[in-house]
């Protein structure tokens, strides 16, 4: 299976120009899925805009309960079939069932929050999001730090994605990286977003 994955913190769509700008750079790159995170999705008018406007194949949208919320998984026209769309946690947590050729997959969007106790709430909702049969590419804002000094929410999820065998495709392929995904102002940087694979299969090319 060859399956190239993207994962974008988008920080706003709903400005035309910035969309635009954003899908037409998104086109130009080699990829089958896009998971994408903070949309600032308002209501069912942004998601037929959104959809209208990524011309270059199928999406899904999730409104999230403010503004800054909101998640999207878009897809190119490379033969991937969508058979389901579960939202779990509206503008937060949604997931895709689908076909590749032969290989059934669940595509996992997440945008979780950024304050501890809510994130703890959030990752208790994954064991039900990952327990399946299906290939699982789990992929987005973990608002996480895995790595180094690391707190009870990032505990809970080295947990979780131990029970259900994910793998972190980017250590995967570098061990020794850094990988900083997040800066602020001040210089400090992270690395809070993550694409993870089950460990069952050889890994695709992911992004």
């Amino acid at each position: 299976i060859m399956f190239n994955v993207l994962s974008v913190n988008a920080r706003g769509l709903r400005d035309t120009v910035k969309r635009t700008s954003l899908f037409f750079s998104l086109k130009t790159l080699d990829f089958q899925v896009c998971f994408l995170q903070e949309c600032h999705l308002k209501n069912t008018e942004d998601i037929k805009r959104f959809s209208k406007d990524w011309k270059a194949g199928a999406s899904v949208w999730s409104i999230g309960n403010v503004h800054s919320d909101g998640v999207g998984i878009i897809f190119k026209d490379t033969g991937f079939v969508i058979e389901e769309e579960v939202i779990i946690i509206p503008g937060r947590l949604v997931y895709v069932d689908g076909r590749l050729n032969n290989n059934k997959l669940r595509l996992v969007n997440v945008y979780a929050p950024a304050l501890k106790g809510e994130r703890l709430d959030f990752f208790k909702h994954l064991p039900n999001v990952l327990c399946t049969n299906r290939i699982v590419i789990m992929g987005g804002d973990f608002n996480t730090y895995l790595e180094g000094e690391y707190d009870f929410t990032a505990q809970y999820l080295k947990n979780v994605l131990g029970d259900y065998n994910l793998a972190d495709i980017y250590r995967r392929h570098d061990k020794k990286g850094i990988g900083h995904t997040w800066r602020n102002s001040r210089g400090a940087s992270k690395r809070l977003d993550y694409l993870f694979i089950s460990k069952t299969i050889q890994s695709p090319l992911l992004c």
